[in-house]
């Protein structure tokens, strides 16, 4: 039978780390302690929100370096890796399924503008986000005229 606890993997060439669960033959399994499974919990649901690693670290108790040093850890990603993540995926939902612009995808994701966001985007999708929005447009332009 197997753990089922929560962990976190990175893969080679990942800029990000996957969550999964434990396996004993994994090398870099480790069980985090419950205040980093606190402060990802934190990061994962207000991320949309400006959000400091001082404000983190102060909600669960430990010093900012601390937090800093055993997130990266654990989760091998950053807690500032990890927010643009989580926006950069919200803002794959919003340029999917809205008409909203890209600066109004950009504020409403959390960056500063629309540079910025473009920038970010293309680091972590490999893409601009106006190609993006075109491709998905001509995947279902394409599954449409297939049925």
């Amino acid at each position: 039978m197997t753990n089922q606890s929560s962990l976190v993997l990175a893969f080679p060439g990942s800029n990000f780390a996957t969550p999964t669960t434990e396996r004993a033959d994994f090398p870099i399994a480790m069980r985090a302690p419950q205040w980093l499974k606190r402060a990802r919990e934190i990061v994962e649901t207000r991320f949309l929100e400006p959000l400091s690693l001082a404000e983190i670290a102060a909600a669960v108790g430990v010093h900012l370096v601390h937090l800093s040093r055993e997130f990266h850890r654990y989760n091998r990603c950053t807690v500032g890796e990890l927010i643009r993540r989580r926006r950069v995926e919200h803002a794959c939902d919003l340029l999917k399924h809205s008409d909203l612009s890209l600066a109004e995808i950009a504020l409403a994701c959390g960056f500063s503008d629309q540079s910025h966001f473009s920038m970010m985007f293309k680091r972590h999708m490999g893409i601009t986000p106006s190609r993006f929005r075109k491709s998905v447009a001509m995947d279902v332009a394409a599954l449409q005229t297939a049925s």
